[in-house]
């Protein structure tokens, strides 16, 4: 998405400075012909505050994929997280189909979004993020509690348009004490 769409405080804070210099001037002047540039210094003030809100851009749409994903973590719901893995991502699918089950998560919280890289064309993107898991693992030695977790994902626009994992790679950074018996 363009800058306008990513950063609209700038815009609205040109449009502010603006308005209130127009302001002071025109009590200062009394000329009418300043009433057209302090009707344009709001619209550039309170235009990207709209857009903002009616335009979802691409890094948004990826951290509300991730929340939702998140969420479904929490919920061991399977199911609901593997809607948002591409279709063609078999070995992905299969990676969340036979270990997912071997965890019974508490909690699931974003804690961090380390990077987030969208392929020039926007067909594709990276995002590393930090999460917090409240986990009971029986597999790992039953290990049970808190543990963070750096997260890689790769993502590709779906036939709907929508971000869809691609692939997974949650190994990197691993702060617990697991160990598979």
């Amino acid at each position: 998405m363009s800058y306008l769409t990513e950063h609209p405080g700038l815009f609205s804070a040109t449009g502010f400075f603006f308005l209130i210099c127009l302001i002071g001037l025109f009590f200062y002047s009394r000329s009418k012909h300043l009433l057209p540039l302090m009707a344009a210094a709001l619209a550039l003030m309170i235009i990207p505050l709209v857009i903002d809100r009616l335009v979802e851009t691409d890094q948004e749409q990826l951290k509300r994929r991730i929340y939702e994903m998140a969420r479904c973590v929490s919920y061991n719901d399977v199911n609901g997280l593997l809607k948002y893995v591409h279709p063609e991502a078999i070995w992905t699918i299969s990676q969340i189909e036979s270990e997912m089950p071997t965890f019974k998560f508490s909690s699931c919280n974003v804690a961090q979004f380390n990077n987030i890289s969208i392929a020039e064309d926007q067909s594709e993107a990276q995002v590393t993020i930090l999460v917090f898991v409240n986990v009971h693992a029986p597999n790992y030695n039953d290990h049970h509690g808190l543990a963070n977790r750096r997260v890689r994902l790769d993502f590709k626009r779906g036939d709907d348009d929508q971000w869809k994992v691609t692939g997974l790679d949650y190994g990197e950074g691993l702060q617990s004490n697991f160990a598979r018996r």
